[in-house]
C-alpha cells in the first residue's frame, strides 16, 4: 500500500463487506464501484466521500477470481481525491492555461481549484439558477456525452478558450 501511494486497501466478500488489514470492516456493497467490479470490471470511482476515513478519495476496484474464473471478491484500494488533480496541474496551454476532468453528471473530479473538487462543484447544475455558467453548462453537456471538441465560454470575468476529450476507459 505505502510504496504504490494508496491510502489504504481491502478485500469486499460477496455479502458486500469491506474488511481492512487494520481489522476494520465497512459495508460497501452498495457502492457502484464495488457492484461492477463483483460483474468483473475494474473500475476507478468518482470522487466519493469515504465511509472509512470519512474524507473525500477515489477507489480504484478490481475482481479477485478463483482457479476456475469464479469471482470471489473485490480488491479495494482507496487514493488521495487530489491524484487526478495532481496529475492534470501539470498540464499547461500558454501562461494562463489549465487543465481540469469531470465526470459523468458534470461535477469536478479535478481542477487547480481543489475546492471545486472537495465541493463536487457542477456548473451544468449550477446553471439551472445562475445565467453566468449557461453557455459553459452546454460544453459540459457536450464533454458528458463523450464528445471532442473546443469551444469558448465567459468564466469568472474573462473570455475561456477551451478543447476538450473523452478519457479513454473512463466516463471522465
Amino acid at each position: 500500500t505505502q510504496r504504490i501511494g494508496f491510502m489504504g486497501m481491502g478485500i469486499v466478500g460477496l455479502d458486500g463487506t469491506a474488511r481492512y488489514p487494520n481489522g476494520k470492516t465497512a459495508s460497501l456493497g452498495d457502492r457502484d464501484y464495488v457492484q461492477k467490479a463483483m460483474d468483473g470490471e475494474t473500475v476507478f470511482s468518482n470522487v466519493i466521500i469515504s465511509r472509512v476515513t470519512n474524507s473525500p478519495v477515489m477507489m480504484l476496484a478490481t475482481p479477485i477470481k478463483n482457479d476456475q474464473g469464479q469471482i470471489n471478491g473485490v480488491l479495494i484500494a482507496r487514493l488521495d481525491a487530489g491524484l487526478l488533480s495532481s496529475l492534470t496541474d501539470d498540464i499547461h496551454y500558454g501562461e494562463d492555461g489549465y487543465a481540469y476532468i469531470i465526470d459523468q453528471e458534470g461535477s469536478l473530479i479535478a481542477h487547480p481549484n481543489r475546492d471545486f473538487v472537495l465541493n463536487q462543484r457542477n456548473f451544468i447544475q449550477e446553471a439551472e439558477n445562475d445565467d453566468r455558467f449557461t453557455r459553459l453548462a452546454e460544453m459540459m453537456r457536450r464533454m458528458t456525452q463523450g464528445k471532442t471538441g473546443f469551444d469558448e465560454y465567459p468564466f469568472m470575468g474573462s473570455d475561456r478558450f477551451f478543447g476538450f476529450a473523452p478519457i479513454g476507459g473512463t466516463n471522465w
